[in-house]
């Protein structure tokens, strides 16, 4: 059973409170239950408004007049805004990204200031770190492939354990730091945008950040309904295989150090290869559903066609 639709609503001055009442009742008429919530006035709260500030009260005109507003209807929003609840079972570990790029990517880079690491020196760095624990996250690659045994990796891995043990330091595996951490009174982590340890931004653009990328992913989701409406194992495998991230990792174009590690990782030549080739799998997907879901006569899917490129 969907849940009723919570709305907020937005009214600034006499009129666009009374449209807006109507809204609401026009509204509850399709979906009874419906809950509203914003800043409106007499006739919105009339309507069944949860109203978080009486904005048609102080309608103004001029960018200066509601400029003097701003820190009054801010006020508002934060005494009125819903928080999320709190997930209890779920806790996050974060990592500190500076501290495990050192070793995973910097550690063998002639070029950086603090060539070379020795484990001295990291250790300090991690001594010197505030916070309950320091998490350090790399690939297991890291150690023998992105850092090759002639960079030291490995002699300064042996070399830690002596010096951490000297500086009272404690390495634990995540379970442990988890355990010892919901022991204590500890905040909660209110994400506002999906994060990743991905580049320098941290967030989702290695996999959805330019024109190729969004549209093998509109392309790839167009055939969901398709696809499990289908009831073909084989073709769901195919399509939960092409959401593999790696794919639109692949076909990143980012330039400067985040682009070395997209195209270290790449099997292909480019960027734009790697979508080519995508789109070929996909192409046969949506042919092998159309054969599969659509028999003789009756009309085909509509296939999902990408940007050009410029």
């Amino acid at each position: 059973m969907t849940a009723p639709p919570y709305v907020w609503l937005c009214a600034g001055e006499a009129s666009s409170d009374r449209i807006a009442a109507d809204l609401m009742v026009a509204l509850r008429a399709l979906a009874p239950g419906a809950r509203f919530a914003g800043f409106g006035g007499a006739r919105m709260v009339a309507a069944g408004l949860d109203q978080w500030y009486d904005l048609p009260r102080h309608s103004v005109m001029w960018v200066g007049q509601a400029l003097r507003l701003m820190p009054e209807i801010y006020r508002a929003i934060r005494a009125a805004r819903p928080l999320p609840l709190r997930a209890r079972d779920i806790t996050i570990l974060l990592k500190n990204y500076k501290l495990s790029d050192d070793v995973a990517f910097r550690f063998s880079d002639k070029s950086w200031v603090q060539f070379p690491l020795s484990a001295k020196t990291f250790t300090d760095w991690i001594a010197g770190s505030a916070g309950h624990c320091v998490n350090l996250f790399m690939d297991y690659e890291t150690f023998g492939e992105h850092q090759w045994a002639d960079t030291g990796i490995f002699d300064f891995l042996r070399r830690l354990p002596e010096l951490w043990q000297e500086r009272g330091i404690r390495a634990v595996t995540p379970s442990l730091a988890i355990r010892e951490w919901k022991a204590e009174v500890t905040p909660v982590f209110d994400a506002h945008t999906c994060i990743s340890w991905a580049d320098i931004e941290r967030d989702l653009s290695a996999w959805l950040g330019n024109r190729i990328q969004n549209a093998a992913a509109d392309g790839l989701y167009a055939l969901e309904s398709d696809v499990k409406r289908s009831g073909n194992p084989e073709l769901l495998r195919l399509w939960r295989l092409l959401q593999t991230s790696d794919h639109f990792y692949y076909m990143c174009t980012k330039y400067w150090a985040d682009g070395d590690v997209h195209k270290y990782f790449s099997p292909y030549e480019s960027p734009y290869e790697a979508y080519r080739r995508f789109s070929h799998a996909l192409h046969d997907l949506r042919q092998r559903l159309e054969s599969c879901s659509h028999p003789k006569g009756s009309g085909p899917l509509q296939p999902v066609f990408p940007p050009k490129r410029s």
